[in-house]
C-alpha cells in the first residue's frame, strides 16, 4: 500500500514539474507551437489538480505547482512573443506539433470526463456538512470511478470520503501512520448531517488502529 500511494505521489508531482520545466526551457520556432505547449501543461496540472489526493501530497502543493507554471509560462513567453505564428515550412510543423496536439486532445478528453464526473447529478438530497472544527477536504466524492470508488456501487453511489488537513496541508504526520492520533481527523467532532432522533449512543470504544488491506478481499489490523 505504501509503495502504490508512493508511486502515485511521485507521478503526479515528478510529471507535472517535467511539464513545467520543459514549458520553463521551451524554444519552439513558432508561436503556435509556444501556444500549444502551454494549452497541454495547463490541461494536465488541472487534469492532476482534480484527480491527486492532495490531503496526502500537501494541499498547499498544488498552489505551488501553479506558481510555477506560471512562472515558466513568463519566463518563456518573451522567446516567444516576436516569432510568427507560422512557417514557412508547414509540413514540417505539422509533423513537428503532432505529438502536442495528441497529447493535448488526450488530457482534455480526459479532463472534461472528470469534469462531468464532478457536476453529475443523481437526485441529490441537501445536507449539512457533518464535521467541525478544522479544515476539510473530500479525499473522494463524485459520480465517477475514477473520483469515487464509491460510485460503481448501488448503496455507496453517493457516499464521499472526507478528511481533514493540518495547518500544514496534510492529512497526517507521515505517509500512511499506524497510530490514529497521527491523523488530523482524529477527534475532531462529528455532527448529524440532518435532523432526526437518537434512539441509541454509545460511548468508550476502543481506537481501532488503520486496517492494511491483505490480497483482494481480507483486512488486518495488528
Amino acid at each position: 500500500m505504501v509503495v502504490v500511494v508512493g508511486f502515485l505521489l511521485v507521478l503526479s508531482i515528478l510529471l507535472p514539474l517535467a511539464f513545467i520545466w520543459r514549458l520553463w526551457r521551451l524554444n519552439e520556432p513558432t508561436r503556435l507551437g509556444w501556444l500549444l505547449a502551454l494549452a497541454e501543461t495547463v490541461v494536465l496540472l488541472t487534469l492532476i489538480g482534480l484527480l491527486n489526493r492532495w490531503d496526502i501530497a500537501g494541499f498547499w502543493t498544488r498552489a505551488a505547482l501553479a506558481a510555477l507554471a506560471v512562472a515558466a509560462s513568463l519566463v518563456s513567453l518573451p522567446r516567444h512573443w516576436r516569432r510568427p505564428w507560422l512557417s514557412l515550412d508547414r509540413g514540417a510543423l505539422a509533423r513537428s506539433l503532432v505529438p502536442t496536439v495528441a497529447s493535448l486532445f488526450v488530457f482534455g478528453a480526459a479532463l472534461a470526463y472528470v469534469a462531468w464526473g464532478i457536476g453529475a447529478q443523481h437526485d441529490p438530497r441537501g445536507l449539512s456538512f457533518p464535521l467541525v472544527g478544522g479544515r476539510f477536504v473530500v479525499a473522494q466524492g463524485g459520480g465517477i470511478g475514477v473520483l469515487n470508488h464509491h460510485s460503481d456501487h448501488p448503496a455507496q453511489r453517493h457516499a464521499l470520503d472526507i478528511t481533514a488537513i493540518g495547518e500544514t496541508g496534510f492529512r497526517a504526520f507521515g505517509l500512511l501512520p499506524r497510530n490514529p492520533a497521527d491523523y488530523a481527523i482524529f477527534g475532531k467532532t462529528v455532527v448529524s448531517p440532518c435532523e432526526g432522533e437518537i434512539v441509541a449512543a454509545v460511548d468508550g470504544l476502543p481506537d481501532l488502529p488503520r486496517p492494511r488491506r491483505i490480497g483482494a478481499t481480507r483486512l488486518e489490523t495488528t
